[in-house]
């Protein structure tokens, strides 16, 4: 495709920063649906997690033992809670929201190393020009992992997406005035 020897022009600096900031946003999207499902998870496991607390402290303080009414009301709100326990496990796993924050979280960390290797590439460079080959290359091998993880990832809501980037842009906003507030 290039001479080996081709030195990059302005118009491949020009799309590894497209692709730059296609990463970034991507990445900011990810590890926003990492946070939001570690959220809900952790929610629901909490929750089931106390409201198990919650039967075994009834069941040891209930007066079982004085029978009739009161002991048949205790086994309706130990049975009530039990099952409530279980459904909120059951809806945990079926909903599957610690599997989907593994897989965004690992793919907002596998952005962020492809980000890093596009900056070292432009920014750290020591010695001699960047040829055009090898920032075609990198820029094949991105594409191919970021092909790859698209088939790890579970689809993104438009609501989540949305948000996601609402987030990226207030953190560049906040990056722009902290080095305006640096210049200053």
């Amino acid at each position: 495709m290039f001479d080996d020897d081709e030195v990059a022009v302005a118009s491949d600096f020009a799309k590894i920063e497209a692709l730059k900031r296609s990463i970034s946003q991507r990445q900011a999207v990810y590890s926003y649906c990492a946070g939001y499902y570690s959220r809900r998870y952790h929610f629901m496991t909490i929750l089931a997690a106390t409201l198990a607390v919650a039967i075994c402290i009834l069941v040891s303080l209930w007066p079982f033992a004085e029978g009739g009414d009161i002991q048949v009301a205790g086994q309706i709100v130990v049975a009530f809670f039990s099952g409530l326990c279980t459904l909120m496990i059951a809806c945990s796993a079926l909903l599957g929201h610690d599997v989907k924050m593994a897989a965004f979280d690992a793919a907002a960390k596998q952005l962020e190393s492809m980000g890093d290797r596009l900056q070292f590439l432009t920014g750290y460079r020591v010695g001699g020009p960047v040829l055009r080959c090898e920032i075609q290359r990198l820029i094949s091998s991105i594409e191919d992992r970021m092909s790859d993880m698209n088939g790890h990832v579970p689809a993104v809501s438009g609501s989540l997406w949305m948000a996601g980037c609402k987030t990226e842009e207030q953190s560049l906003d906040f990056q722009k005035r902290q080095a305006a507030e640096k210049q200053a």
